[in-house]
């Protein structure tokens, strides 16, 4: 049977809250004094996202509309252009609005877009505040250089990332002398 407008309508949000995960760990942020915020190359984030479908895949999915939640379970992949992220399972939360309110990727998290990858057993996405946070042995890498640490937080209304405890960064020029640099 086909699913409801309102199903349909969380079908769409719920896509889109991937697209924004998978976009936050990709998108190019501008820090003039060269850290680790001024990582990524400025072609990951290009005019396509958002314009391309988003297509979802699992062994299962769990939608319940009293409370407001979702879950896909099982061979999670989430693909939108060259944007990619698997995981064990991907759930969420929605408004009253049908606005995304949190979304949580768990179990060997991979995501990755052009030559920038990000890796850890949990990645969500807070839409009230717009912050990603990678947790339990997260990594982000661009061409050879990677940034690791215990926790690792991208803000994205305020064009910033932050690494928490035990930080680790190793920087490795590309052949033309640019620092392929990690997010």
């Amino acid at each position: 049977p086909k699913p409801s407008s309102a199903a349909s309508d969380v079908y769409k949000r719920q896509a889109l809250a991937c697209a924004i995960l998978i976009s936050s760990l990709a998108f190019a942020q501008n820090n003039p004094t060269g850290s680790m915020a001024n990582m990524m190359d400025s072609k990951a984030f290009d005019d396509s996202f958002g314009k391309l479908p988003t297509n979802i895949t699992s062994d299962s999915l769990t939608f319940n509309a009293k409370d407001r939640v979702f879950s896909y379970v099982g061979n999670v992949q989430v693909t939108q252009g060259d944007m990619r992220l698997t995981s064990k399972t991907l759930e969420g939360t929605y408004s009253e609005k049908n606005e995304l309110l949190k979304l949580v990727a768990k179990g060997d998290v991979f995501i990755s877009k052009q030559d920038i990858q990000a890796t850890g057993q949990i990645a969500s996405y807070d839409a009230v505040a717009a912050i990603v946070t990678l947790t339990e042995n997260p990594q982000l890498q661009q061409k050879e250089s990677i940034l690791r640490a215990d926790k690792i937080k991208i803000f994205l209304n305020e064009n910033r990332s932050q690494a928490e405890g035990d930080v680790r960064v190793t920087f490795v020029n590309s052949k033309d002398g640019n620092p392929g640099m990690p997010s």
